[in-house]
C-alpha cells in the first residue's frame, strides 16, 4: 500500500466481508435458537426449487443469471454512450439555432429585394408584377401566311414584282399582322 487510495480500497474490501459474515452468522444464531432449526429454510427452499421446475427449469434459471451477469455491461454500455449523446443533443440544438437564424437573415435579404424591385418600379413607372399575353406567345414559332402569288392589288404578280416586293412583303409577314382583305398600301 503506497497511496491513500489503495488503503481505502484494502479497507472497504475487510469492511464488505466483515459485515456479510455477520449477517450469515446471525442467520445461523437466529436459526439455532428455533424449536426446529432450519426447517423454515429447509421448507423454503423446497418451494422455491418447485416453482423453478414448474416456470421453465434449470433453462429459465440461467436465462435469469445471464440477464443479472450482462446489467453491468448494459449500464457500461450506457455511462460510455452518453458523451455520445450529450454531444448529438448540444449539436442539434446548435444547428436548430443556426438554422433559424439563416432562416430569418434570407427572410431579410428577400423582403429588401422585393421592396426595392416595388420601389424602382415605382420610379420607373413600371408595374413589378409579371404579366403574360397568349397572343404573344409562340411555343411552336409564329404562322406564316401562304404565299398566293397575288399582289396588294389581288392581281398575279409578275417576276419583277415578286422580286421587289419580296424582300417587303416577308419583313411585313413577320412584323404585321395579315390584313384578311388584301393589303391597302
Amino acid at each position: 500500500m503506497y497511496t491513500l487510495f489503495d488503503f481505502v480500497t484494502q479497507i472497504k474490501g475487510i469492511e464488505y466481508l466483515i459485515a456479510v459474515s455477520a449477517i450469515g452468522l446471525y442467520i445461523l444464531f437466529w436459526e439455532v435458537l428455533k424449536p426446529r432449526p432450519f426447517k423454515s429454510m429447509v421448507d423454503t427452499a423446497k418451494g422455491d426449487i418447485e416453482q423453478i421446475g414448474q416456470r421453465g427449469g434449470f433453462a429459465e434459471v440461467l436465462r435469469t443469471a445471464g440477464h443479472v451477469a450482462a446489467a453491468p455491461f448494459i449500464g457500461l454500455a450506457y455511462v460510455v454512450s452518453l458523451p455520445f449523446v450529450f454531444v448529438y443533443a448540444v449539436g442539434n440544438v446548435f444547428l436548430q439555432a443556426m438554422a433559424q437564424a439563416i432562416g430569418a437573415g434570407a427572410d431579410l435579404v428577400a423582403r429588401t429585394l422585393v421592396l426595392g424591385a416595388h420601389a424602382v418600379a415605382r420610379i420607373v413607372h413600371v408595374s413589378p408584377a409579371f404579366s403574360w399575353r397568349p397572343q404573344e406567345a409562340y411555343f411552336l414559332g409564329r404562322k406564316r401566311r401562304q404565299r398566293t402569288g397575288k399582289g396588294p392589288s389581288g392581281k398575279e404578280r409578275t417576276d419583277k414584282e415578286s422580286s421587289d416586293k419580296g424582300s417587303t412583303d416577308k419583313e411585313s409577314t413577320d412584323s404585321e399582322p395579315a390584313n384578311k382583305e388584301g393589303d391597302t398600301r
